[in-house]
């Protein structure tokens, strides 16, 4: 159910077979359900995006929405469910909101591996951990890049959001 006044602003129908507004249920998920993070109290905060990957219908820009999903401090696993076999810019869109925001991007799998997907989304918010960095200018409002490498002798992958935006 939408927050007082959403509905009026942002009418929500769901149909089979309609248009797709991926951008826009990413930016209202992240804006209305989450809001801001609070730095003070962090939180594992997940969308899991599925989308035939075509937005045709979204009001807002995937940056937009890629930028709300940053301010909320929301990790984005995106299921791509066009099983074309084709590489789209859709396709790469997806990708890019899940690596921006430090989740991963699922395509071409069948809907038989869609538990083995959910399974790997699951090991992956389970082994998540919280890192705090406070920028050097900590009084400016913006969204700023990062970086995070294991130590020369680890063998392991990370996945963070590559930017986030600071809002004290």
């Amino acid at each position: 159910m939408a927050k007082k006044g959403t509905a009026a602003k942002y009418p929500v129908k769901v149909v089979p077979g309609g248009g797709t507004a991926v951008y826009d249920a990413l930016f209202w998920a992240c804006k209305d359900r989450m809001g801001p993070r609070d730095w003070l109290k962090p939180a594992r905060r997940i969308v899991v995006l599925i989308s035939d990957e075509e937005d045709n219908l979204s009001h807002v820009t995937r940056h937009y929405a890629a930028s709300e999903a940053l301010n909320a401090g929301t990790v984005a696993f995106t299921i791509n469910t066009n099983d074309s076999g084709l590489t789209t810019a859709g396709e790469r869109v997806l990708e890019d909101i899940a690596e921006t925001t430090g989740g991963e991007s699922f395509a071409r799998f069948g809907r038989k591996n869609l538990p083995k997907v959910f399974a790997s989304i699951q090991e992956s918010v389970d082994g998540m951990y919280f890192l705090s960095y406070v920028p050097p200018d900590a009084s400016k409002n913006a969204i700023h890049e990062l970086e995070v490498k294991p130590a020369r002798k680890e063998k392991f992958e990370l996945s963070y959001p590559r930017k986030y935006f600071w809002n004290p």
